[in-house]
């Protein structure tokens, strides 16, 4: 759910609650839907990102759609998230909002698996307790892996780029990479790994 995740020192409090639907259960689908929201505040530094003593606080509300059709081998997950945050209290300025959402995918046929992902993480959206969220990025990532017992191959690339409000006072930075990954395992006792990557940053 947005990178929900655990800071470190300060004092935090934070309160949620999370909820499941599962709407439908067969041998060939299941979907399920799963929400969260919470809301919290934190005093002091956290990791080092927050000046002394100013507080912050906040509340997050997480929408995640699962479903899985198991004859044809696919998965799917639809996830939204809003945030509205304020990271200083004390000041006059009003706490900002922003979304994040994603769609994941996964296929498998036979000894091959693919995956596929868009996320996008808003210019303004944070979390409490979790300064080290990266946001205003959106990203592609696609993989390809296959298995053949003793040799798996997975192929697979990303390319990611800020700046999502084209703001013109700064400068937009994209990055690619492309990486190929091959694994030889023979039994329990010995495994070797050779990985293989290309990348280009521009701006």
């Amino acid at each position: 759910y947005g990178g929900l995740g655990v800071g470190s020192g300060g004092d935090q409090s934070i309160v949620g609650l999370a909820a499941a639907w599962r709407i439908e259960r067969s041998s060939a689908s299941e979907h399920t839907l799963r929400t969260l929201y919470s809301k919290g505040a934190e005093s002091g530094d956290s990791f080092g990102s927050l000046s002394g003593g100013a507080e912050t606080e906040g509340d997050v509300l997480g929408i995640l759609m699962q479903s899985e059709f198991r004859k044809q081998g696919l998965s799917l997950e639809l996830e939204f998230d809003r945030s509205s945050y304020d990271n200083d209290t004390s000041d006059a300025l009003d706490e900002q909002s922003d979304n994040a959402y994603a769609i994941r995918s996964r296929y498998r046929d036979g000894s091959a698996t693919y995956r596929a992902a868009l996320e996008s993480i808003g210019t303004r959206y944070a979390v409490v307790a979790n300064p080290l969220l990266q946001n205003d990025r959106r990203f592609l990532t696609l993989s390809a892996n296959y298995d053949f017992g003793e040799h798996n191959v997975t192929f697979s690339g990303q390319t990611e780029y800020d700046n999502l409000d084209q703001e013109t006072t700064r400068a937009r930075l994209s990055k690619t990479f492309i990486t190929t990954d091959y694994r030889y395992r023979k039994g329990r006792d010995f495994s070797t790994l050779l990985s293989l990557q290309n990348g280009r940053l521009s701006g």
